[in-house]
């Protein structure tokens, strides 16, 4: 059975001209094949509609996850936006496990993922492109979290939730993948968001993108957020 995702790239021509051609030719007598990928542009199209301001990037070759892209992702089940398009981040890995932090409510942490062991980086550090880095946080309890981020053009992108559903999973404390910086300049600024309430997921993209490299980010006085700025340092 060909996997959704490899159809979502597929959609995207982002397979190798071996395997587009192995799946055109299912396709031509699968009806039921036909179908799934025509539910897939009609859940990429209602993506668009629910999340304007997310927009679609390539997964990295040879990820070893696979996942559906944002733009593909059902307007309810939108993958932590993961994956994001604009924001210079890609799926890779995950590498940080168990972790835990303390702090006076939440945290919000980020390691750069490079040799034997991950580096816990301090906010404002400097990055290059195509570093890998891997986003984790302590809740302290909240029971509702959004992870955005922003970038130098601010583009904002949602990392966090998958469904749309702002409630926490129990034990939630690291965003299930990593991410790997392109070439775009300037900085990549992380929001962690939580409260006790649902959240909207749509208005702290927006405010993301009004924020962008230091201005606060406009909230609901039930929320509160964190947030933590790797410095882009490009050739």
């Amino acid at each position: 059975m060909i996997p959704d995702w490899k159809l979502e790239r597929y959609r995207l021509n982002e397979l190798s001209a071996e395997e587009t051609a192995r799946i055109d030719a299912v396709l031509k007598t699968d009806e039921s094949l036909r179908a799934r990928v025509q539910a897939l542009e009609v859940d990429d199209a209602a993506t668009r509609t629910k999340y304007p301001h997310l927009t679609r990037t390539k997964l990295r070759e040879g990820v070893t996850t696979p996942v559906r892209s944002p733009w593909l992702m059902p307007a309810l089940a939108l993958a932590a936006a993961l994956l994001g398009g604009v924001v210079t981040l890609q799926l890779t890995r995950t590498d940080v496990d168990d972790v835990r932090f303390k702090g006076d409510g939440p945290t919000l942490h980020l390691f750069r993922l490079a040799g034997a062991e991950p580096e816990r980086l301090d906010d404002g550090a400097k990055v290059k492109p195509h570093d890998v880095v891997q986003v984790a946080f302590e809740l302290s309890g909240a029971k509702h979290v959004v992870i955005v981020s922003v970038d130098g053009l601010k583009h904002a992108t949602l990392h966090w939730p998958r469904d749309g559903k702002t409630e926490a999973p129990v034990g939630f404390n690291k965003l299930p993948e990593s991410f790997e910086l392109d070439d775009a300049p300037g900085f990549e600024r992380f929001f962690l968001v939580t409260s006790e309430a649902p959240l909207a997921v749509g208005e702290i993209l927006i405010a993301a993108e009004a924020a962008a490299r230091s201005a606060p980010l406009a909230l609901p006085k039930s929320a509160t957020s964190r947030s933590f700025l790797l410095d882009k340092v490009t050739p």
